[in-house]
């Protein structure tokens, strides 16, 4: 038994010091053999994680399922030693963080040398989805949660995952608990307790559709990968829903909890939850062709296609508002011919959407209204 403690030991600082720096040189003949079932390699030429690998996990008496937390990132020096800092927290779980970097140029790869515990994969040229898609063939773990470079885990997220899935059962495909958001700028403050506030309990298809699902905030068992797939890589912003909704096809099931396990920036340089809204065109423009493939898919079951259908005259709409406002170059002729050739109907759906967002809007005002703050902060 003191043996097997030595090698658990071994395997626990290998994580922590990185797969990379492994030397099995220095470890007593007897060891040797024991780890070669584990077949360590350099991060960035693993192709995915061994049986052998998780069988010798269970021998050696580690219970707890290894978390691969993945963070893509590109030129983010001023941020991402908070995303790594928060990781580092985490004590009595037992983790591992893959940063794939698409080819920083601002310091970024000299931040992620010199931290230890790092795997990193040098990915120059690959988009988000691409970098993510990476990281799950290298990743080791059985649970794999997704970790922005601008974003925190907040302090005891991986133990109350590594505690909720021991107790979700083996129908569980994800776990999921509460995201939160925060800004920098005092400004935006009012934005993140929103956004905070309107976080959809449980998830939903219609969150994926209509809402904002906050992917981040779900810890999925690779199982649910081997069978729904990766990432689509030609969806640059809105991949992480078009999967989502491959998910829920193949009948996802989540156990929810009430802890807090993301915590999402506002900042300027964000590409999908940016104040200025930098991103908007290009992210409708990518709901409409996934809303599109869903609801004309045969094989997609018919609430979710009546469901993306309704999520189609959302998008056509808000696409016609920016060609109006002259944020689309195509003009409200082309934007309306286009959105009327593949579904004609979608203007009969689209006063449920206007009733909806509407009251979506009263109920977020009423949330920010200036005597409702002021009575809930005495």
């Amino acid at each position: 038994m003191a043996r097997a403690h030595l090698y658990q030991a071994c395997l626990l600082a290998t994580w922590r010091a990185g797969f990379s720096d492994y030397k099995c040189s220095r470890l007593s003949a007897s060891l040797k053999d024991r780890c070669s079932l584990l077949e360590f390699c350099p991060s960035s030429k693993r192709a995915g994680p061994s049986a052998a690998h998780r069988d010798a996990l269970v021998c050696w008496g580690m219970t707890r399922p290894l978390i691969s937390i993945l963070t893509p990132v590109l030129n983010r020096i001023d941020l991402l030693g908070g995303a790594l800092d928060s990781v580092r927290r985490a004590r009595g779980v037992p983790s591992e963080h893959l940063v794939i970097d698409g080819g920083s140029t601002d310091g970024t790869l000299s931040l992620l040398r010199s931290r230890p515990g790092i795997r990193l994969i040098e990915a120059p040229g690959t988009g988000i989805y691409d970098a993510l898609n990476l990281g799950l063939r290298a990743a080791c773990g059985d649970i794999i949660c997704q970790l922005n470079s601008d974003d925190l885990l907040p302090a005891g997220a991986l133990e109350a995952v590594a505690e909720a899935d021991a107790g979700a059962g083996r129908g569980a495909d994800a776990v999921r608990g509460r995201a939160v958001f925060f800004a920098d700028d005092a400004a935006q403050n009012a934005s993140a307790a929103t956004l905070s506030a309107e976080f959809p309990v449980p998830l939903r298809p219609r969150d994926v559709a209509l809402g904002a699902p906050a992917i981040n905030a779900l810890f999925v068992r690779r199982r649910l990968y081997d069978r729904v797939g990766y990432f689509d890589p030609r969806f640059r912003l809105a991949a992480d829903r078009e999967w989502l909704l491959r998910a829920f096809a193949a009948g996802m099931r989540v156990h929810e909890i009430c802890a807090d396990v993301y915590c999402f920036r506002l900042h300027t340089g964000s590409l999908t939850i940016n104040p200025g809204r930098s991103g908007s065109l290009a992210i409708r423009l990518e709901h409409l062709e996934i809303s599109r493939r869903v609801f004309g898919s045969l094989d997609a079951p018919a609430t979710l296609r009546r469901l993306c259908r309704r999520w189609f005259a959302k998008e056509a709409a808000l696409l016609l508002y920016l060609a109006a406002v002259g944020r689309y170059e195509a003009g409200i002729s082309r934007a309306l011919r286009d959105t009327l050739a593949v579904s004609p109907q979608w203007p009969v759906d689209l006063p449920r959407e206007l009733l909806a967002f509407a009251g979506r809007r009263l109920r977020r005002w009423m949330r920010l209204c200036p005597w409702r703050l002021e009575s809930t902060s005495r």
